[in-house]
């Protein structure tokens, strides 16, 4: 895992080494491989820990990628019960941090969660203890500055290149989702079908914030570019898991694993794992010539797509789940030179002038066939896929009827036909 540090050598206030290096994970073992390593009285102090993030309403996923994935490590290296580490062990936590060849944000991570959990054995408050003082920045590590995309997405229609480039529905509907709601990857990974429910005639979904420091109200946003990818995808998983009725499907993750690739797990509810959509951008970014392209880049763009759509910052924080004093904002917004030539343009007053011409009904263009109709059409006059929201939603509540219907009658005709055998063999009984 971290490496780096088998040069260092650190005793900790027992008298003991730390050990310096981290046991290597094969594939599929986690995290938890380290807690045999660690004492069953510093477990429970973490234990209690993350009981209090629990209350505080943090997610289990976002506890096991922030606090659990950090201190395990650290109770592991500190060789001693971590909750009695002295000013001078946490010293040396800090320094086997700087040693390591971690990235910036990721020894942060482990900084953080250190002081956090002193904070909370030592009922500090929001005041680090004198304990982890010592846990700081070396300060030649400098904060990477965001570096500008060589590539950048722009449009939907840019949007629906990239989403259309995965082969399944599932992944599809991920990405489309993420580019309407611009979206953290872990947000909406293991968000549930029960978030997004209809409202005034329009599907919303419910956003559950997962950094601490973003805004602490859940968001609401309208499904409108990912609206055909989720029904799409909500129809084929139905099928893949043997759901009947939406109810059934309220407390499951929307993207979960295909059971032909996880015959173990393949009925339990769990969420696609992180590493999954990390590989699957870095596939897309390779294939469209997009240097490091990511589930976050893909967030960034469509934020920056709000601000060219001229949305007030106050806005896109809320829509993006940004508190209202954040300045992470500056580092998710993207633009290039014409951009900067066009609004110099508009402000001097040397806006081009466009000839004016008589408006006519706008074409649609059905993502089924490909085929042109007019905007007054709700549906596609070539195949019959809907083109608006209205009809979508109208065909989809007409299928999950029929298919009731179908079932009804079903079960009607199975029952009629049994209970036509039962008077014939009770018929021949009495004969």
């Amino acid at each position: 895992m971290a490496e780096g540090n088998n040069k260092l050598k650190l005793v900790n206030s027992k008298g003991r080494l730390m050990r310096i290096e981290l046991p290597e994970l094969k594939l599929g073992e986690g995290i938890d491989k380290l807690i045999p390593y660690i004492s069953k009285e510093s477990l429970k102090k973490l234990e209690e820990f993350y009981e209090e993030l629990r209350k505080d309403g943090l997610t289990e996923d976002n506890i096991k990628d922030k606090y659990k994935g950090s201190l395990l490590p650290l109770a592991y290296i500190i060789n001693m019960d971590l909750h009695k580490a002295t000013r001078a062990d946490c010293r040396n936590i800090n320094a086997w941090i700087s040693n390591s060849k971690y990235q910036y944000y990721r020894r942060e991570t482990l900084r953080i969660a250190l002081k956090k959990v002193f904070r909370f054995w030592k009922k500090t408050g929001s005041h680090n203890p004198k304990v982890v003082w010592d846990v700081v920045r070396p300060r030649n590590e400098k904060k990477p500055k965001p570096q500008k995309p060589k590539l950048m997405i722009k449009t939907n229609e840019e949007a629906e290149i990239i989403v259309n480039y995965n082969n399944n529905n599932r992944d599809k509907c991920y990405m489309a989702l993420k580019w309407n709601t611009a979206g953290r990857p872990v947000e909406i990974r293991t968000a549930k079908f029960k978030q997004i429910y209809m409202y005034n005639g329009s599907l919303i979904i419910d956003l559950d914030t997962a950094k601490e420091s973003g805004d602490t109200d859940d968001r609401k946003l309208k499904l409108i570019f990912a609206l055909p990818y989720y029904h799409r995808w909500k129809q084929e998983y139905k099928e893949i898991f043997n759901v009947t009725n939406d109810k059934d499907l309220e407390d499951m993750y929307i993207f979960r694993v295909f059971p032909k690739y996880n015959k173990i797990n393949s009925n339990k509810n769990q969420p696609v794992c992180e590493a999954t959509y990390s590989n699957l951008f870095r596939e897309i970014g390779k294939e469209h010539d997009i240097p490091g392209f990511t589930p976050k880049i893909w967030r960034k763009w469509a934020i920056s797509r709000w601000e060219r759509l001229k949305i007030p910052h106050a806005i896109i924080k809320k829509m993006s789940g940004h508190s209202k004093n954040s300045r992470a904002i500056e580092h998710y917004s993207f633009h290039d030179e014409e951009e900067c030539y066009t609004e110099m343009d508009r402000i001097e007053g040397m806006e081009e002038k466009k000839d004016i011409v008589q408006e006519r009904p706008p074409i649609l263009i059905c993502k089924r066939c490909s085929n042109a109709s007019k905007s007054s059409e709700e549906s596609c006059s070539s195949c019959g896929f809907p083109l608006t929201e209205k009809e979508m939603i109208k065909q989809q509540f007409k299928r999950d009827n029929d298919m009731e219907e179908l079932k009804k009658s079903m079960r009607e005709e199975m029952e009629a036909m049994y209970m036509k055998l039962i008077n014939e063999k009770l018929s021949n009984t009495v004969k």
